[in-house]
């Protein structure tokens, strides 16, 4: 059933909302980049996709690159278009179960990496982007397969746009290596505990109001 405006509207309103205080939560700090974080954001903007639709992803990522416009440099803003572009890839994968999100993106990133001469010399670091091809094929996705599988396509993609945009070097990439297994770990199980405190929330909401309704039969 197609959706009202304002339900569109309401949702872009609260996850803007959402996702700029959750910013505030610095995480870890991203290597090589002096300055920016790892946020609650980016544990959250991949699920917009899964509660609130692509588009809705689009227009929240919009407004906070909008808002960010303002107050970083010019010369920060590849940054901050790199994080929420690659978000934006791992709340399509939340948002719709298709080739493209779940397989193809990742093999591209595969691919791309180890076209660029610096990616040749650290093929090992693109082996990340083999696990969403692997789970792809998994008979079933849990929670937290899925979030595994969406953390490590953002980390793909933008891995890939640094690579190409930004001066990396294949030493830099390969001294992440050990480091990215701890931080997507750390990204999937904060978007598992926050699936499971909605569903917990959900549950709880039915519950209350099935006893409110009851109490009021008494």
């Amino acid at each position: 059933m197609k959706k009202p405006i304002s339900w569109y509207f309401q949702n872009v309103i609260f996850f803007s909302g959402l996702t700029l205080l959750l910013s505030l939560f610095k995480i870890s700090a991203i290597k090589g980049f002096q300055g920016f974080h790892f946020s609650g954001a980016e544990l959250f903007t991949p699920l917009i996709g899964l509660y609130g639709g692509f588009w809705c992803t689009i227009i929240v990522g919009l407004v906070r690159v909008g808002i960010k416009f303002f107050i970083f440099k010019p010369e920060q803003i590849f940054t901050i278009l790199s994080l929420k572009i690659s978000s934006l890839c791992a709340a399509a994968y939340w948002a719709k179960d298709s080739f493209f999100t779940r397989f193809f993106i990742p093999a591209l990133c595969i691919i791309l990496f180890n076209f660029h001469p610096v990616g040749q010399q650290a093929w090992l670091y693109s082996c990340y982007w083999l696990i969403p091809l692997v789970l792809y094929w998994a008979p079933q996705k849990n929670i937290f397969v899925q979030a595994i599988a969406s953390t490590f396509i953002a980390h793909g993609v933008g891995s890939v746009l640094w690579l190409y945009f930004m001066p990396m070097t294949a030493q830099m990439f390969i001294a992440l290596i050990p480091i990215v297994f701890v931080e997507r770990l750390l990204l999937a199980s904060g978007m598992v505990v926050i699936v499971l405190a909605v569903e917990l929330f959900k549950s709880l909401q039915k519950k209350l109001a099935i006893y409110f309704f009851h109490q009021t039969l008494v």
